[in-house]
């Protein structure tokens, strides 16, 4: 079925794991960036098999062409995200895309190129164009040997809804560039991986009515890198242990509130990926996520880490999913180090005919701001339906609530999405 269309509402890596799970080996949203470790540590695992794109395909020397358009229009009751102040508004998305894939039988590699345009009907201030390349790949050396790599570079723009958002008058720009790279090698049971990434945040000046809006202290880099072993310890249990850093530099040595924000980080985790089932795929890990901030002003975080997922085929046509996560990113909110976002969502996808397919999703993101004693809850629930009218075009009906209270005042707020989009594969 077709979510091209999908809105951009969740934080942190429940819209990956939405366009992954409900897709059920669509082409995932043109705006989706390459996926990273739970950890951000890039161990990135091959790119999956169910992500390539379906669709007639257009065949080019060893590669297959998938051009992507969709077209979508939104009633948004609250386009700002306002707990008073509600602004309601109509918005056209266009959204075009040509995905590029060539695969062997000890290769695969994934050429993307995406945009996405949003026009408002009353609020043209909140137009924006986005878009992006992408290059993905694998191989293998030998039997035992594999290498994986990737890059990104987009333009993209904060949604009102992001508590890093400042509320210009126009939504924050802002240019993003990531690679990662990794090897991978079998040794009959034991699986060791070794990876790394780069990536860096651009952030554009936004006007306002007393005059432009810095963003350039935001401006950073990231580094990461770590290793893993697995061990298939019998058919259907994999254990694994894994240990990473991550450093994050600030072009500015002290963002406007005065802070430095450049600290360096540790994650250690162990889990397993197990398969109960032949139709039960899940995975758990737990363990420490510790990030230390150059400023002393800022607390430093030490939190567990934890995480789990569950890919679970009830029926031919009905699959169940869940998540949960928790990830450790910046934030601009003074005296605040940074946020910790922890996840718990379920997804149902059910196939009613060859035709039509339903996705149910529901969820809860708690972002805590250590150091400035905020808690935010985010909830959130949906629906999407798409009727495939023929081998190349499909009608696409969703609905998306998201609700959130907040300890800061003025936080909370409840949004109603409503979406009518037709998608085309070409």
């Amino acid at each position: 079925m077709g979510e091209g269309l999908g809105f951009s509402t969740i934080r942190g890596t429940v819209a990956g794991a939405v366009a992954l799970f409900v897709a059920g080996g669509a082409v995932a949203e043109p705006r989706d960036k390459p996926p990273m470790a739970e950890t951000e540590m890039a161990l990135h695992d091959p790119l999956p098999r169910e992500e390539v794109p379906t669709g007639p395909g257009v065949r080019a020397g060893s590669f297959v062409l998938f051009p992507v358009l969709g077209l979508g229009e939104t009633f948004d009751d609250n386009i700002f995200a306002s707990r008073d102040d509600r602004k309601a508004d109509f918005v056209r998305t266009v959204s075009p895309a040509l995905i590029a894939v060539t695969e062997g039988k000890d290769r695969f590699a994934r050429l993307q190129i995406g945009a996405e345009a949003g026009l408002y009907k009353w609020h043209s201030s909140e137009n924006y164009f986005d878009g992006h390349l992408s290059a993905e790949s694998r191989m293998s050396l030998s039997a035992a040997t594999q290498i994986f790599g990737g890059a990104w570079a987009g333009r993209d723009h904060e949604e009102r809804e992001s508590p890093n958002e400042v509320f210009g008058r126009e939504p924050t720009r802002y240019f993003d560039l990531r690679g990662y790279g990794g090897v991978r090698h079998r040794m009959e049971n034991l699986t060791l991986t070794a990876g790394g990434r780069v990536e860096r945040l651009d952030f554009r000046d936004t006007s306002a009515a007393g005059g432009a809006i810095n963003n350039d202290d935001r401006d950073r880099n990231i580094l990461g890198g770590g290793v893993q072993a697995s061990y298939a310890l019998m058919d259907g249990f994999e254990p694994f242990i894994q240990a990473g850093l991550i450093a994050r530099r600030y072009d500015d040595a002290r963002d406007d509130n005065g802070f430095a924000r450049d600290s360096t980080g540790m994650r250690f985790l162990a889990g397993a990926r197990f398969r109960p089932a032949p139709n039960i795929l899940a995975q758990a890990f737990a363990g420490l996520m510790i990030q230390n901030y150059d400023d002393a002003r800022l607390k430093d975080i030490r939190r567990p880490a934890l995480g789990a997922s569950l890919n679970w085929t009830l029926a031919p046509e009905t699959r169940l999913g869940a998540i949960l996560d928790r990830a450790l990113d910046e934030t601009t909110l003074s005296g605040a180090s940074g946020i910790v976002d922890t996840t718990a969502a379920l997804f149902l996808r059910h196939g009613f005919t060859d035709r039509i397919a339903a996705n149910l999703r529901l969820g809860l993101t708690r972002s805590e701001f250590p150091g400035a004693g905020r808690v935010d809850d985010l909830a959130f629930v949906g629906g999407t339906v798409s009727w495939r009218i023929n081998s190349r075009f499909y009608l696409i009906g969703e609905y998306t609530w998201t609700g959130q209270t907040s300890t800061a005042d003025g936080e909370a707020y409840r949004r109603n999405r409503v979406l009518l989009g037709l998608e085309g594969r070409f």
